[in-house]
């Protein structure tokens, strides 16, 4: 079933790569980068599986193991171009989120500084992607796949939340001010992700095209998440006096 996959994935990232004005034809692909000359690819792959791989790779094997895959591609061509090639998946479905609170503060706490909450609202997320794309994001992930089983995901997100979060805190602290607060989201995929490719370029001319992105998305992520937030209002839960 992996091989089927990732030869189909590899297949598709090499057509995209080395195609010189993008192809219509390759549907969920949409084109990053216009380059005139095809382009010479190195695959690293790390991953686990069950039988030895077929083609020249790095492997690390677990026998009996889900793999586990990371694909980096160091593409080069007559001009100045360092390209990285992740796989970014897009998921249909909110999922169910469990958010772990770590809090910092500007002074010492008279107490415990964990927090531990169950987030029952969707997030407002800003994501950075430098890329080139015709149309807005709907979030992008970086992702970790593994073989017949939900994925589960990575996602660095510089968050902010308009409301305080809701849902069970342990606090034993006194603060007068507003949390400093790093929220980790771990998420359960619950159905397979379509994968699109996230293009990094360093070059001498600039790209044609949006270079930065900016992304706010309404739903949730989803996928397993690591989440800078910065919490402008105390959290629901916290008293003033130290009780909780």
């Amino acid at each position: 079933m992996f091989e089927e996959w990732f030869k189909h994935v590899f297949v598709k990232v090499s057509i995209y790569i080395n195609t010189v004005e993008g192809n219509d034809s390759l549907k969920g692909w949409k084109v990053i980068q216009k380059e005139k000359q095809p382009l010479q690819i190195e695959v690293k792959v790390i991953q686990k599986r069950m039988k030895p791989l077929q083609f020249e790779e790095k492997v690390i094997q677990k026998e009996k193991q889900p793999l586990r895959i990371e694909v980096k591609v160091i593409q080069k061509e007559k001009q100045p171009l360092q390209i990285e090639v992740k796989v970014i998946q897009k998921r249909k479905q909110p999922l169910h989120i469990v958010v772990k609170v770590i809090q910092k503060r500007m002074k010492p706490l008279q107490g415990e500084e964990k927090v531990i909450q169950k987030e029952k609202q969707p997030l407002q997320i800003e994501v950075k992607v430098i890329q080139k794309r015709m149309k807005p994001l709907q979030g992008e992930e970086k992702v970790i796949q593994k073989e017949k089983q939900p994925l589960q995901i990575e996602v660095k997100v510089i968050q902010k939340r308009m409301k305080p979060l809701q849902g069970e805190e342990k606090v034993i602290q006194k603060e007068k001010q507003p949390l400093q607060i790093e929220v980790k989201v771990i998420q359960k995929e619950k159905q397979p992700l379509q994968i699109e490719v996230k293009v990094i370029q360093k070059r001498m001319k600039l790209l044609q095209g949006e270079e930065k992105v900016i992304q706010k998305r309404m739903k949730p992520l989803q996928g397993e998440e690591k989440v800078i937030q910065k919490g402008k209002q105390p959290l629901q839960g916290e008293e003033q006096d130290g009780t909780t």
